[in-house]
């Protein structure tokens, strides 16, 4: 995969974890399976030590070791900072963070549209309060991870559970 978005020049890739929640993540992650973690692992070791003039930039990456090094995100799964994504659907409809929808149906419906509405009141409701500062906002033994302030509890989504929330 890597090879072939270099090849075709490329010059910036931005790959997806598989959208889940904990209720369903053996539906599209096996237990204890690493086969996401092993294609990745591969794909780094060999973008990272390629010359930063030949390689193409990988969202996930860049913004990992850029976190790593105290320096912000690029992306919503890693570091501390506020995530700062409102969506406006194509009804004008003000939601927040689109892949929320996964948590369940018109899970992220708060009623607010760009016709009627200020953005800003997308913004005070519950859920968007969350995910915007969801980062900050974590289980007890995320918070005793000494890796939390590089993965700050993970993606939103893939923290959610039916039964306890985003906890």
């Amino acid at each position: 995969v890597y090879n072939h978005y270099k090849s075709i020049g490329t010059r910036a890739i931005n790959f997806l974890f598989p959208d889940c929640t904990h209720d369903d993540k053996y539906a599209v992650i096996p237990p204890d399976s690493d086969v996401f973690a092993t294609w990745l692992i591969k794909m780094f070791d060999r973008w990272f030590y390629e010359s930063p003039k030949e390689r193409p930039d990988i969202q996930m990456f860049s913004s990992l070791i850029s976190v790593i090094l105290g320096g912000g995100s690029w992306v919503e799964h890693f570091g501390k900072g506020n995530s700062e994504i409102v969506v406006i659907e194509s009804n004008g409809s003000i939601e927040a963070e689109d892949s929320l929808r996964g948590c369940g149906n018109g899970f992220t419906k708060a009623g607010a549209n760009v016709m009627f509405d200020e953005l800003d009141d997308a913004f005070d409701t519950k859920l968007a309060y969350l995910y915007h500062n969801g980062s900050m906002m974590n289980c007890t033994q995320c918070m005793a991870c000494p890796l939390n302030e590089i993965c700050s509890g993970g993606f939103l989504l893939h923290r959610y559970d039916s039964k306890t929330g985003f906890n």
